[in-house]
């Protein structure tokens, strides 16, 4: 069970790290991209709907992945995957340039929310496990 409750804890700093370079990506983006009015002006419709739609074709995959236990082998993989719409949000700013930091915070927080829902081990998942 303390081996369990220890993979669970280093499954928890990694996804912590993970919301943590999400939230600095997003300091990057803003720093490099910021000119313009309004550097965090809603991104354009298209890329919302491409960031959301990505988001749930990413859970549907997720799901099929399996638990969240932190002992569980594709907690790195899962990782992967839950930050794939925010990465390709941040090459979407810089390819749009100057004042469109607001692309990849929409794109974060939908990474963040598969993070949460794909990544982080909650006790009703570890307990099985355990």
């Amino acid at each position: 069970m303390d081996l369990q409750r220890g993979a669970d804890r280093l499954a928890r700093v990694l996804a912590s790290a993970v919301l943590g370079a999400l939230v600095v990506m997003g300091v990057v983006a803003y720093v490099a991209l910021g000119g313009g009015d309004d550097p965090l002006a809603a991104p354009p419709a298209w890329l919302v709907g491409a960031q959301v739609a990505a988001g749930v074709l990413l859970h549907l995959v997720l799901r099929r992945l399996g638990g969240r236990s932190g002992a569980d082998p594709m907690v790195v993989v899962r990782m992967a995957l839950a930050e794939v719409v925010a990465m390709a949000s941040l090459a979407v700013a810089f390819v749009r340039g100057e004042g469109s930091a607001g692309d990849y915070v929409t794109g974060a927080v939908v990474s963040a929310v598969l993070v949460g829902l794909h990544v982080w081990p909650r006790e009703r998942t570890i307990r099985p496990t355990a």
